[in-house]
């Protein structure tokens, strides 16, 4: 992860929010030796939402589990959108 004191990253900002983006890289920038934020894009920080929204419910985050264990075992099943829309009706 890269790392720019406050200054540069001030003197670069637009850059530095494009490269961020772009490469959904985050950055840390440090003001001080105690005082450090991390920028990331809003996209990864919704996902970081979302995961932490899924995994917050014990009983959820055991489904999940259990889901991505059984697709690793091959017994999962390849849908198109539509059917993956029906069946949720």
């Amino acid at each position: 992860m890269n790392a720019l004191n406050y200054t540069t990253a001030r003197k670069e900002l637009a850059q530095t929010m494009e490269t961020v983006c772009r490469d959904n890289a985050p950055v840390i920038i440090t003001k001080n030796r105690d005082c450090a934020v991390v920028m990331i894009s809003l996209a990864d920080y919704s996902s970081l939402m979302e995961t932490d929204y899924l995994l917050r419910n014990p009983a959820n985050a055991e489904r999940l589990r259990k889901s991505i264990e059984a697709s690793r075992r091959g017994e999962g099943r390849r849908m198109s959108m539509e059917e993956f829309e029906e069946a949720g009706r």
